[in-house]
């Protein structure tokens, strides 16, 4: 399994996460990008959305790789152990915004 981090945007300024098995893209996150403003995302994601609550598909027919571009792929052995306190803390606040703004 593989953690992909990809962005897309001026400057990378939007970012998103998803894992990799096999050939298969699985993205549980990216209907985020139904609550976010459109003005705050480029036209290819306002123009892709509604996203689903989650994603499954062949890496080769996934929209993900059109929408973004992937800058590191990452693997995961057990517990995802390569994953810093700091990257952790980074997910939970954004979730907590996403929230506040759903809301």
């Amino acid at each position: 399994m593989k953690g992909v981090s990809a962005a897309t945007g001026k400057n990378d300024q939007i970012t998103h996460y998803w894992l990799e098995i096999d050939e298969i893209a699985i993205d549980i996150t990216g209907d985020q990008y139904n609550l976010i403003k459109g003005s705050e995302l480029n036209k290819a994601i306002v123009k892709s959305r509604p996203f689903e609550a989650i994603h499954v598909s062949n890496i080769n027919e996934s929209y993900l790789y059109n929408l973004f571009r992937v800058r590191e792929r990452e693997r995961f052995v057990y517990n995802f152990p390569t994953l810093g306190e700091d990257f952790i803390e980074d997910m939970k606040l954004s979730y907590n915004q996403l929230l506040n703004r759903a809301t």
